[in-house]
């Protein structure tokens, strides 16, 4: 962070600790979001085709979850945990008994 950056954050925030600047930001943005890990970008794979084949480049993009803040209003879970997915061991038992 540069000292221009700082004098800007001042003149906008005015006096305040680094603390009261993240909660006045953050607002009612209790949770931090299970997308982009609190950071507010992802990487997306994009195709683009060069020489024949296609070829894998990536952007960066602003978190369709939380729109680019890093935190949301409620609380998401990875989907996962939401439908009630379980472990289910009877592929591996089933193997040892065939061998």
């Amino acid at each position: 962070m540069k000292i221009y950056d700082l004098e800007l954050l001042i003149s906008q925030y005015g006096d305040l600790s680094l603390t009261k600047i993240i909660d006045k930001i953050k607002g009612q943005r209790d949770f931090k979001c299970p997308k982009c890990n609190g950071i507010g970008t992802v990487q997306v794979q994009t195709r683009a085709e060069s020489w024949g084949y296609w070829d894998a480049e990536y952007a960066t993009r602003d978190c369709d979850l939380c729109k680019g803040m890093g935190y949301t209003y409620t609380e998401h879970k990875p989907k996962m945990i939401q439908d009630g997915w379980t472990w289910n061991n009877t592929w591996f038992t089933t193997i040892n008994y065939i061998y």
